[in-house]
């Protein structure tokens, strides 16, 4: 008959437990390169993961080399909304305030300046580019020469008067008379810089 080996412990060891009690250190080597094992094809698994990422965008860059080129077409655009429309509008008028020829308006105006007559303001007005003068004088008849002067001088022939106002509370009683013109019949910043003078 053979022996019976009866332990009563009353809690085996975790050796005993997992790797059972005969061979308990070639058990524990088994275990260790399982373990090891496991971590290995873990890490070529995850090697192999990122890998195979890098390998389909390497393909699509390829393939975007080798391919010629499509031809875009133009997405065909939306129907503008009214708020849309608003401030595309804005944005066209302050454009054009932008490109409006500053330089050569400035010297037309200041070439024919006099000590008789005040350029008070210039106001850019957004539809169709057109500016507003405010000037101002002792009397009537001299701002009405400055304005015939204006008209003559190339690139000012759009002048025309809009209103005049006399202040009677000044004692001077000076007159104000406005006038507009499209800045936009300017050449350049040279062709206003020989105006006509009309004596």
């Amino acid at each position: 008959m053979r022996p019976i080996d009866i332990r009563f412990d009353a809690s085996p060891g975790w050796r005993r437990w997992l790797l059972g009690a005969q061979r308990a250190r070639g058990s524990a080597l088994s275990l260790l390169s399982l373990i090891a094992t496991g971590t290995i094809l873990a890490w070529t698994a995850g090697t192999a993961w990122y890998l195979q990422d890098d390998l389909a965008s390497a393909r699509r860059t390829w393939a975007s080399l080798t391919t010629p080129p499509r031809r875009a077409t133009a997405p065909t655009p939306p129907a503008a909304k009214p708020a849309a429309r608003a401030e595309l509008a804005a944005w066209t008028e302050a454009v054009q305030r932008l490109n409006t020829p500053w330089t050569a308006v400035l010297d037309g105006l200041e070439s024919l300046a006099t000590p008789d007559v005040a350029l008070l303001s210039i106001e850019a007005e957004g539809e169709g580019r057109r500016l507003r003068l405010t000037t101002e004088a002792r009397d009537l008849p001299a701002l009405m020469g400055y304005a015939q002067r204006l008209g003559r001088t190339p690139g000012f022939e759009s002048v025309r008067p809009l209103r005049h106002d006399t202040y009677e509370q000044d004692p001077a009683r000076p007159v104000r008379l406005t006038l507009q013109f499209n800045p936009g019949l300017l050449a350049g910043p040279g062709a206003a810089s020989q105006p006509e003078q009309a004596r």
